[in-house]
């Protein structure tokens, strides 16, 4: 997808807020939610173009990326927790 495209699709998190909680909101209920997951996968999210940070004043955007990166942090995430439950305790 060209810059000019990612950029022109991106929405604020506010607004990406609000459309998915029209859509049931069940990953990110709140906006705090929200933020808090964005706050701990900022690099990957940056890294995978899903978000544009925000300076200032302005906004952090969220691109037409981030629900794909989204969800594959999600997936991923739930791996290494059920490899770590699989694991034995060491005494």
């Amino acid at each position: 997808m060209k810059p000019q495209a990612v950029l022109h699709h991106s929405r604020s998190i506010i607004k990406w807020q609000a459309e998915h909680l029209a859509f049931g909101g069940e990953l990110f209920p709140t906006l705090a939610s929200l933020h808090w997951f964005i706050r701990q996968h900022r690099v990957e999210l940056e890294t995978k173009q899903a978000i544009i940070p925000g300076r200032g004043s302005r906004a952090t955007m969220l691109t037409p990326l981030f629900e794909h990166v989204t969800a594959e942090l999600l997936v991923k995430t739930k791996l290494v927790q059920a490899e770590l439950d699989d694991e034995e305790p060491t005494l």
